[in-house]
């Protein structure tokens, strides 16, 4: 395990278990496949696509929809 996923995992652990949320989103861009793979390793899923929404270093890239919901996280080893 990285050092990103687990911060990840403890922001999850944060918002579900003290604050009781039911789901929770992140939109991390096309271009940062570091991030996009952190959170599938987290538990997120894929939900869609922004297309060409964001201007990032001279070009239009996607911006990806994830989200993971609280049954999902407690299922989690």
């Amino acid at each position: 395990m990285i050092k990103g996923d687990r911060v990840l995992l403890r922001l999850l652990d944060y918002g579900f278990r003290y604050l009781g949320l039911h789901r929770i989103e992140s939109f991390p861009h096309e271009k940062n496949m570091r991030s996009v793979r952190c959170h599938l390793a987290c538990g997120f899923v894929e939900e869609g696509r922004a297309r060409k929404v964001l201007w990032l270093a001279g070009e239009w890239v996607d911006v990806v929809q994830m989200s993971i919901l609280r049954e999902e996280w407690e299922a989690q080893p």
